[in-house]
């Protein structure tokens, strides 16, 4: 099979962050030093100091589930949506998230590049902020229209900004978490709208909340960096739909594109 449309999860899957806490840590931090050098915002740089603890309560809320990580992403969320991302200004959002792509451009996946080779039609979609995926795919220079650039889009959760006091924009709203839990209701949208059908189409991931969209696509792959038990648990259930290439070179390429 050929595929017309090839979708990847990110983390885990297409970089090897498991999950959001380096971009996050990256605003945090950045915000925090912002905060220190200005006595009137010590309040601020106070309570921001405090977050790790926070954080860290929340991890041990739902280390003992696994099935719980939709929402331990989602109270992350909440968490820097009231005490990190509501008030700053974008352009400061902006320029952390332009350190994080920094370097997080160099902890992507072989598989990487081998997604970006498969197919005109390629789209990430994850819960991982948008924000943050946009800017490593730009710093790899696979992102756009060209020939060599195939990621056409990405989807992911969003910060809702608007525009105040001039040219100041700032995040009111915080984080919407538009693909936090439901890839595959979004994956049936692209779907759709690039006229695609399900058969044709070919979605790599790593873990649990991606395994509704192998209900939906011809093939489902199982990216090298997915735990073991996942692996056996998608090749079990799911038979010939499912493959689970090694990290060799060309592995990837060849599970996305060929029978």
């Amino acid at each position: 099979m050929t595929p017309k449309l090839v979708v990847s999860d990110w983390n885990g899957t297409l970089i090897t962050d498991k999950d959001d806490k380096p971009m996050l840590k990256q605003i945090g931090m950045d915000e925090l030093a912002y905060c220190a050098k200005r006595p009137w915002r010590w309040g601020r740089a106070w309570n921001l100091a405090m977050l790790k603890g926070k954080l860290e309560k929340l991890v041990a809320q739902y280390r003992d589930d696994p099935w719980s990580q939709a929402e331990l992403l989602r109270a992350t969320f909440d968490l820097y949506s009231s005490e990190v991302i509501r008030g700053t200004p974008m352009s400061r959002i902006y320029s952390s998230t332009n350190r994080y792509a920094s370097n997080a451009v160099t902890r992507l996946d072989p598989a990487f590049n081998e997604f970006c080779d498969v197919a005109p039609a390629s789209f990430i979609l994850t819960s991982a902020l948008e924000l943050g995926v946009v800017e490593v795919t730009n710093k790899s220079g696979r992102m756009g229209f060209t020939p060599d650039n195939h990621i056409r889009c990405v989807r992911g959760s969003r910060i809702v900004s608007y525009m105040a006091y001039g040219a100041r924009d700032v995040a009111a709203d915080g984080i919407l978490l538009e693909n936090y839990d439901d890839k595959a209701e979004v994956l049936s949208d692209i779907l759709t709208k690039e006229s695609i059908r399900p058969e044709s189409a070919v979605f790599m991931g790593d873990d649990f909340r991606d395994e509704p969209c192998a209900e939906i696509v011809g093939r489902f792959v199982v990216a090298p960096l997915a735990p073991d038990a996942y692996r056996q648990h998608m090749a079990s259930k799911y038979g010939s739909k499912v493959r689970t290439p090694g990290r060799a070179k060309g592995e990837v390429y060849k599970a996305l594109t060929r029978d």
